[in-house]
């Protein structure tokens, strides 16, 4: 994958390296239940957990880390949250945002 912006090759990389190097993950979790406040304060304290977001049923992760973290986030959050977690998968516009990223440090 290359990511060129003006015509400056800013990176040429696999995507999952690509990724990996610049942290950029969002992380997508479909719930049976609306998260209840307690759980949101849990879940934003989190090893490797920059930011979240909810809406109804939804939670979407800013997360850091690769798939052993991934793993560990899954774990804790179903057993030390209490979350009870229909779908949990890797977004695919984490790839923006490391373009986007990359932009910014070029400017």
């Amino acid at each position: 994958m290359a990511l060129i912006d003006r015509g400056k090759l800013l990176a040429y990389d696999s995507i999952e390296n690509l990724e990996n190097v610049f942290k950029a993950k969002k992380i997508y979790v479909e719930l049976l239940r609306p998260l209840e406040p307690k759980q949101i304060g849990k879940i934003e304290k989190l090893k490797n957990v920059r930011a979240i977001s909810t809406e109804e049923k939804r939670l979407t992760i800013s997360f850091e880390g690769g798939e052993a973290e991934q793993a560990e986030l899954l774990a804790k959050l179903v057993k030390d949250v209490g979350v009870q977690v229909v779908s949990f998968k890797l977004s695919l516009e984490a790839l923006e945002e490391v373009y986007l990223q990359l932009v910014k440090e070029g400017s």
